[in-house]
């Protein structure tokens, strides 16, 4: 919902640090970062390169 906020309303300068306190309280309070999905997904995917590049490496070592 925050990228959503970002997206559509631009923030005066002065504001933005404000924001980023509140985010950064609703993260700590919830015990879990905020991520949008498109963040999710391209850290999953890299996640599974580094699996990959792993398997490959050990099958190259052995």
């Amino acid at each position: 919902m925050f990228n959503i906020i970002d997206w559509m309303i631009q923030l005066p300068k002065g504001l933005e640090p404000e924001f980023l306190q509140a985010v950064y309280a609703i993260e700590e309070e919830k015990k879990m970062p905020y991520i949008n999905t498109a963040e999710r997904l391209g850290l999953e995917k890299l996640e599974k390169g580094r699996q990959e590049g792993l398997r490959k490496g050990v099958r190259k070592a052995s």
